[in-house]
């Protein structure tokens, strides 16, 4: 099994999509939480220090829903 990215086989997809993020306001941790928002591709869940200020990216989009929306119900 291939360990980096730049060895995988043609076509190969990464199929990551759930990522923890520890550090996400972090020097380290913002861009990495940025460019993977910016991605669209994964939910992310940012963990940071009890008491933190430093602000967190914003969302690049709103999150994908899976459950469907219900019609509206007609008032009789």
């Amino acid at each position: 099994m291939a360990k980096y990215a730049k060895d995988q086989p043609q076509g190969f997809e990464n199929s990551i999509k759930r990522i923890a993020i520890v550090g996400a306001g972090g020097t380290i941790g913002h861009p990495i939480t940025t460019a993977l928002l910016s991605s669209n591709n994964h939910t992310l869940l940012a963990l940071t220090r009890k008491g933190s200020t430093t602000p967190l990216p914003p969302p690049s989009a709103p999150p994908k829903s899976t459950t469907p929306t219900p019609e509206p119900r007609q008032q009789p």
